[in-house]
């Protein structure tokens, strides 16, 4: 293995347990079961994601079309090299 892949793999695994180490120090865990029901989550289906999601919306549709086109367009440049072959 290289140095470099093992100086990379050294380095990650340092900021990660950094992180993990950071994350648990910030959050305080929950102690009774009263103050873990106190904490209502709203679900939100695709539809009102949809009529919310405002600027969000604009890369995602973006990368949509992005991705849509592409792979158009292998598809057909795949097609026309089957048929190149097949004549």
């Amino acid at each position: 293995m290289k140095k470099q892949l093992k100086y990379l793999f050294v380095i990650s695994s340092l900021i990660s347990t950094g992180f993990m180490y950071a994350q648990d120090q910030a959050a305080p865990v929950a102690t009774t079961a009263a103050e873990e029901t106190g904490k209502i989550v709203e679900e939100i289906s695709a539809l009102e994601f949809l009529m919310k999601g405002g600027f969000f919306l604009i890369p995602i549709a973006i990368l949509l079309f992005y991705t849509s086109c592409g792979a158009l367009f292998i598809h057909q440049a795949h097609d026309k090299a089957q048929q190149a072959h097949v004549v």
